[in-house]
Order: structure tokens, then C-alpha cells, then sequence
């Protein structure tokens, strides 16, 4: 039952795909695996797919990021480390 009703959500998101990329959506994917996550508008950029080892790795991502950012705040304001 539940089949029936992925492949009927699959073909409408298919067939309305132009009017959804010209609404700016576009599907989108797990920053680590590439699994797809759904078409929507909004979204981050390091959005998963829930599995534990795509969570860590965009954990990871964004606590290196967040270091690079006070790296460069530190180093533009002239308080390098």
C-alpha cells in the first residue's frame, strides 16, 4: 500500500519538477551520502539524511567551520593566536 502511494508522489513531483525548479526548488541531497532528501525551497547546506554517520560528519563539518570562522575573526580583528 504504501508502494502505490511512494510511486504516486514520485510521478507528481516528476511531472511538476520544471514548475518547482522555476519556483527555485530543486531536490536536494544528504551532505554526505548524496541520498535524496525531497524538493523543497529551503535548506541548509548541510541538511542529512539522519543516518548516524552522515549526522557526525556534518557535525564535524560545522564545528570546522565555526573554528575557521573564529580563526579568521581572531586574525582580521589582530589578535592572532
Amino acid at each position: 500500500m504504501s508502494e502505490g502511494r511512494d510511486e504516486e508522489l514520485t510521478a507528481r513531483s516528476s511531472a511538476s519538477s520544471p514548475a518547482l525548479r522555476a519556483q527555485g526548488m530543486k531536490m536536494r541531497h544528504c551532505f554526505y551520502c548524496g541520498d535524496e532528501l525531497g524538493v523543497y525551497a529551503d535548506h541548509d547546506p548541510l541538511d542529512t539524511c539522519g543516518k548516524a554517520a552522515c549526522n557526525r560528519a556534518a557535525s564535524d563539518a560545522a564545528q570546522e567551520e565555526r573554528e575557521e570562522a573564529h580563526e579568521r575573526l581572531d586574525r582580521d580583528m589582530g589578535w592572532g593566536r
